[in-house]
């Protein structure tokens, strides 16, 4: 049995210019995604990395009830939006931070919100009293929030700068170091 003969001429060409047009479009679109301008997320969805994308605007009652708030009634200050719930144990551990870094940070201009999500008001409002934390939070009965921002659990905490762009964005129950240092991020913001 004899072996087919190799590819002569322009045959012989096709495959490496192939793979090397392959190559190249896989390039090309890695840059058109990794450097393209980052605005309002599509569908008004955040990616699982919102950093550079707009924050989405918020219109949800007060937690203390005094009506609703607008995260728009902000814009120009650096913020700290942080979704949490009363039954959530990791937000309980961090808790007395946000609430200490809210009153060490307030007199700079930095704003702190909560988003509580899938708790009630009483709880809520519980919560709040009993880790002393004093700055303002919405109140999201149904989560809706959560698929807007991206949320995949709790707690979450958002890192707004003065443009009302996410800087950064931290999952789960935030320590002081990481606290502070995205704080001093958006205070550069």
């Amino acid at each position: 049995m004899s072996e087919p003969a190799a590819p002569t001429g322009a045959a012989s060409r096709r495959g490496p210019l192939l793979a090397l047009i392959a190559v190249a479009v896989l390039l090309a679109g890695f840059f058109v995604v990794a450097y393209a301008p980052k605005g309002t997320p599509v569908g008004g969805v955040l990616p699982a990395d919102p950093t550079g994308f707009k924050a989405p605007q918020v219109s949800l009652p007060n937690l203390d009830g005094s009506g609703p708030l607008s995260l728009a009634s902000f814009k120009g200050k650096p913020i700290v939006v942080n979704f949490w719930a009363s039954w959530c144990n990791t937000c309980i551990a961090e808790a007395a931070l946000l609430g200490d870094a809210d009153r060490k940070y307030r007199k700079q201009g930095v704003v702190f919100l909560g988003m509580d999500s899938s708790d009630t008001t009483a709880s809520a409002r519980a919560f709040m009293a009993k880790y002393g934390i004093e700055y303002t939070s919405f109140i999201d009965v149904t989560a809706g929030q959560n698929r807007r921002w991206g949320v995949t659990g709790y707690p979450e905490t958002f890192f707004i700068g003065r443009d009302g762009r996410i800087v950064s964005k931290y999952i789960s129950s935030i320590d002081a170091r990481t606290l502070y240092a995205s704080i001093a991020a958006i205070l550069q913001s």
